[in-house]
């Protein structure tokens, strides 16, 4: 008797922790800002180049010795592609999939071996000092260990924007920096 009451505690349990997943939320947004002391024109020249990213990017060779990028498409603008392969970073895919110049461009991001593409936006709107850009990444997650992997997904997005948006600015602090040294 004893074990029967052990045995079914446990596969109540059991389908208690099976059934928690489909509890958690099936999507994600992530959104971060900053202010930029440049222009929108300027912010947005860098941002619609893919291959611009490079300099400030948390995806790049400095940060990760093992990527490998390959761009496709135009240089600029809708169409532009990036691809990327990394032994530590995993491999994906960057494409601009629209654009309102010097206000917003719309991509779409799919780290190959995931069953989701996470759809993101760059918001640019003039402020007094410069350019307030806004970084929004939302997406799905369809399946149940897309799911669990959410809330470790959603930190690691927030921590990737967090670092791109700092360097960005850093880059263009620099640049202004250099142009103003120049008069």
């Amino acid at each position: 008797m004893k074990a029967k009451i052990i045995i079914g505690g446990a596969l109540v349990l059991a389908g208690m922790a099976a059934g928690i997943p489909y509890l958690l939320p099936d999507t994600f947004q992530v959104e971060k800002h900053t202010v930029l002391p440049a222009p929108p024109a300027v912010v947005y020249k860098q941002l619609n180049n893919l291959s611009a990213w490079e300099s400030w990017s948390v995806w790049n060779q400095h940060a990760d010795p093992t990527l490998t990028t390959f761009y496709q498409g135009p240089v600029a603008g809708i169409g532009s592609q990036c691809s990327w392969k990394s032994e530590s970073s995993g491999d994906g895919k960057l494409i601009i999939t629209g654009n309102e110049p010097d206000k917003t461009i719309d991509l779409l991001f799919y780290p190959e071996g995931e069953a989701f593409a996470a759809q993101t936006q760059l918001k640019l709107e003039s402020v007094e000092n410069g350019t307030r850009l806004t970084w929004v990444s939302k997406g799905s997650l369809p399946g149940y260990i897309d799911r669990i992997k959410g809330y470790r997904l959603k930190t690691k997005i927030e921590q990737d924007l967090e670092k791109g948006l700092s360097d960005l600015k850093k880059m263009f602090e620099s640049d202004m920096k250099k142009i103003s040294l120049r008069r």
